[in-house]
Formats: structure tokens, sequence, C-alpha cells
């Protein structure tokens, strides 16, 4: 049996794969490569309190981890707080630690003297992490959202 095609509704040649997908992806064109989307933020680049945290769960190493957060820090994990830095320790000991290996910052997103923003991989996910941090430099909120 063959299958008889109507030139008239030829998807390609009235333009609708352009219409739909875009000049450049139809013809081939690289519109953006894997190493322009995970540029990595340099530690020099990086607070202290931030690079600290980032090193810490890396090593899987709770105290480095939590060496700079204030006593009454607060933990913003998607749509839940976790207030203290006890439950920040007992939550990152359960949830945190043991990926922990797979943190790395792919982009500062926003810098300023009492937050930042990071884009970072996790695992795998990419999530956008906020850092709030006091006049000692010592993070008091941080806030973990999944990326767009």
């Amino acid at each position: 049996m063959s299958i008889r095609r109507n030139p008239r509704r030829n998807f390609w040649r009235q333009g609708g794969a352009r219409k739909r997908l875009g000049a450049g992806l139809v013809f081939g064109q690289v519109l953006s490569t894997p190493a322009t989307l995970s540029q990595p933020a340099l530690a020099e680049d990086l607070p202290r309190s931030i690079s600290c945290h980032r090193d810490g769960t890396n090593a899987k190493d709770i105290e480095t981890c939590m060496s700079r957060f204030t006593a009454g820090a607060e933990m913003i994990d998607v749509s839940r707080t976790i207030a203290g830095r006890d439950a920040i320790r007992a939550w990152a000991l359960r949830e945190v630690i043991p990926g922990g290996e797979t943190l790395g910052h792919r982009r500062i997103r926003e810098q300023g003297t009492d937050c930042n923003k990071t884009e970072v991989s996790w695992l795998s996910w990419v999530v956008h992490y906020s850092y709030w941090r006091n006049e000692a430099g010592k993070i008091f909120r941080m806030s973990l959202q999944y990326a767009d």
C-alpha cells in the first residue's frame, strides 16, 4: 500500500515549520550552546559566605556549610520555611549533604552588597539561590527556588 501525498498540504513547503520552529532551528543553526548556558561562577566572584556554603556542601562538611549562617537564619526551600540554624542543620543533613558533591554555581544572576542571586545546578535540577547577608557577611536568609 502506498501513501499518497498531497503537495498542497506539504507542511515544509508552506512554511509551517519555519513559522512554528523559527528559521534558525529549521536550517540547523545553533542558537546557543551548553557552554553558554552554564558559565560557572568563579570562586573569586562569590562572596565568602556563599563560597563557604558551596564548598562545605560539595565536601559534605556540615560544619563548613553552616559556619556562615546566623543563629536566627531562615531557609526558604521552595515553599517551606526552616527557621533557625539548628533546624537548617537538620534539614541540610537530611536533604542537602547526601547529594552535596553535585552543587555547582552556574552563574551569578544578581550581585549586591547585602543580597546575591545565583543559578545553581544541584543533582538533576537547576535552582535559583538567593542569599541575604548582614554587615558581618553572615547569611540570615536563603531562598531556594526551582528555575523556570
